[in-house]
């Protein structure tokens, strides 16, 4: 949302050279000193945003200060550490800045964070660097401390869904930013169990922090063909550790978990408060989703539910625990009958995001995967995002569109690099497929026939 603010989620990503700047207020040539815009900048939004490239940014300093620029995303651009100039101009223009996005982020973030003292919300959109602490331990000084207060991004280089920073530099940033209330990083190598020095750490010096209503716990990566893969010394998440999250972070809403142990999932249902839960299970492990894992979840009034390296999932079951999911993943799992009745049609009214990737074992068949399938999509009505996983999935939606169009997706991912003979399809299915979709401006896939 934050990097929506300022500019095209789905563009952004592909452009170089590109900055855009939210004013504070509209710029009018009525009181400007200048009757027109310098030459390199251009204008969007009613006035309230500018659109420039470096060298544009750079000439024109001086002009861009005066204007109040509470905003700004650069992507696709050199780092500052690389240009005097281009850091410079930043640290002059955005002194007063509040949001920064950098798109494909070259730099460290405790030299951002040190150069943007000003910024509240800074986000790391594709970052392309690791992150660990340089030297000594940081501390910021004087009235010019960082306001710093929530710290986001991913890594989808390397499949990681948040940003890539070592344990001292989170502690760092905790010194540095007494107003830190959020960091996208997996915070378990912070927060030890069994180490009475942490609580006292956390209520003492980092109160903040303490009320963030998002956390991550482990880290775990998808491949480029979409499976996960984690790292089993690294993200082993134990029952302790939720218990001490527990007595610290009262105020939670989004919980990521990864772990190898049902006892951990058990400790989830503590989390009364928690409206998105991400749960995976590492080290090639598959758990059953009936038992200790429904028991936990079910108390849980979920918004958003993602499942990873689950067996045997039960759609029926789904929609009866959380009839009011907004997002739904199910992410390297298996598939079992739906109860008896399956589930009703446009039970799930409130979903807009809809993830499936199924594998088929002994226990779950083509057939099965197929009527989960159907089920979950016949119980949407207003899916705006869907990605499907597999030569079985992706045939099967196009080919069910030609009779029941989705006449609100915008955003389709069909995760397959099979060519249509293998699919089963042809290109007049595809041509069908666009016409049941009139709303859709976003495609991902790896099939080049389908591109």
């Amino acid at each position: 949302d934050v990097v929506r603010d300022l500019s095209d989620p789905d563009n952004v990503c592909g452009l170089e050279d590109h900055i855009v700047l939210n004013l504070k207020q509209p710029w009018q040539s009525s009181s400007s000193p200048l009757p027109h815009l310098p030459k390199g900048l251009h204008l969007e939004n009613d006035g309230c945003r500018i659109v420039t490239t470096g060298q544009s940014f750079v000439e024109n300093c001086d002009f861009l200060t005066e204007l109040g620029v509470v905003g700004a995303l650069l992507a696709g651009c050199v780092s500052f550490e690389s240009s005097d100039g281009l850091a410079t101009a930043a640290r002059t223009v955005l002194s007063n800045a509040e949001t920064l996005v950098i798109v494909h982020n070259r730099d460290y973030v405790l030299d951002l964070v040190e150069w943007f003292p000003s910024v509240e919300v800074l986000v790391l959109y594709h970052d392309i660097r690791i992150h660990r602490l340089q030297g000594g331990f940081p501390v910021v000084p004087g009235p010019r401390m960082s306001r710093l207060r929530r710290l986001l991004g991913s890594v989808p280089a390397i499949g990681a869904p948040g940003l890539f920073i070592d344990r001292k530099l989170v502690l760092g940033l905790m010194a540095s930013c007494p107003q830190l209330r959020e960091v996208q990083t997996s915070m378990h190598n912070v927060l030890v169990p069994g180490r009475p020095q942490i609580v006292i750490m956390f209520s003492t010096f980092y109160r903040p922090l303490l009320t963030s209503c998002s956390l991550i716990l482990g880290n775990n990566y998808e491949c480029l063909d979409g499976r996960m893969c984690c790292f089993q010394n690294a993200v082993n998440i134990t029952p302790e550790h939720l218990i001490l999250v527990h007595q610290l972070f009262r105020r939670l809403r989004r919980l990521e978990v990864t772990t190898t142990s049902m006892e951990t999932v058990a400790e989830i249902s503590r989390f009364r408060d928690i409206s998105e839960l991400s749960l995976t299970f590492s080290s090639g492990m598959v758990y059953t989703f009936s038992g200790t894992l429904e028991t936990a979840l079910k108390r849980l009034r979920l918004k958003h539910l993602s499942l990873r390296c689950v067996k045997d999932v039960v759609p029926s079951a789904i929609v009866r625990h959380w009839p009011n999911l907004e997002t739904l993943m199910l992410i390297d799992c298996t598939v079992a009958e739906s109860e008896e009745g399956g589930v009703p049609k446009d039970s799930l009214h409130t979903m807009v995001n809809l993830r499936m990737s199924f594998f088929c074992d002994t226990s779950c068949s083509d057939r099965l995967v197929a009527e989960a399938g159907k089920e979950l999509l016949d119980a949407t009505t207003h899916l705006l995002t869907l990605h499907l996983d597999g030569e079985l999935l992706c045939p099967f939606f196009v080919f069910r569109c030609v009779f029941v169009p989705m006449p609100y997706i915008e955003h389709l991912t069909l995760a397959t690099e099979l060519p249509l003979p293998e699919l089963g399809l042809t290109v007049d299915d595809l041509h069908k497929l666009v016409s049941a979709l009139p709303s859709l401006r976003h495609v991902t896939t790896d099939s080049y026939d389908i591109r």
